[in-house]
């Protein structure tokens, strides 16, 4: 068999598959590193040489880089993988895109940057919302608004002395 030409960069390649499984099964929040592969497979035929090293080693944000450096994917318990979102811990060492950007020619896969700023970002933010812990953001800030710190730190100290 022959390899399909692909006008897109391996690593969009790669996000693409993984951005098409969250779009398509949105009741999940991640996948297997086969279930990329499968999903690239179906959408493509044969992949080319280092697509596996990608999705494994060369997207992953939170996995010491080797040669590549972006932070498209975040590894979670279990080996699965789900899209990078800001906030995700991250190497030190990687410094790289999120997902492709503009300068990418995605072509009928345009949609899914959309898709992962308007949709994709919002639910995991909407996942943070239903933390306890983060849900108490700003809870009292209306007993502290009248009130001015530096007063307030100064009546404490007062009689110190």
């Amino acid at each position: 068999m022959v390899i399909a030409e692909i006008s897109l960069k391996l690593a969009d390649q790669c996000w693409i598959a993984l951005a098409l499984l969250h779009a398509e099964k949105p009741e999940r929040t991640s996948f297997t590193p086969s279930e990329v592969r499968e999903r690239a497979e179906r959408e493509w035929g044969i992949l080319r040489p280092g697509f596996t090293a990608h999705i494994y080693q060369h997207l992953v944000a939170n996995v010491p880089p080797s040669t590549g450096k972006y932070q498209m994917f975040f590894r979670e318990n279990g080996n699965r993988l789900r899209l990078f979102r800001s906030g995700d811990a991250s190497h030190p060492a990687r410094e790289g895109k999120m997902h492709p950007g503009k300068d990418a020619s995605l072509g009928q896969y345009e949609w899914l940057i959309n898709w992962y700023k308007e949709e994709y970002l919002r639910a995991a933010a909407g996942h943070e919302k239903g933390d306890p812990v983060l849900g108490m953001r700003g809870v009292g800030k209306k007993i502290w608004q009248s009130m001015d710190a530096d007063e307030y730190v100064a009546d404490l100290r007062r009689g110190w002395e």
